[in-house]
């Protein structure tokens, strides 16, 4: 399985990896995730979405 999110800018990820883990409205998915194998962070280079 694969799970990607897309974040408007940096800056915003960068808040959500901070505010996240600690939210009560994001325990329920915190909480299914299982092993992480893998994790990456990569720059959009291009998008068809205006």
């Amino acid at each position: 399985m694969i799970d990607l999110i897309l974040w408007a800018c940096p800056e915003a990820a960068a808040r959500a990896a901070e505010e996240m883990p600690g939210d009560p409205a994001a325990a329920g998915i915190f909480s299914l995730i299982g092993e992480v194998h893998e994790m990456r962070h990569a720059e959009v280079l291009h998008s068809t979405q205006q």
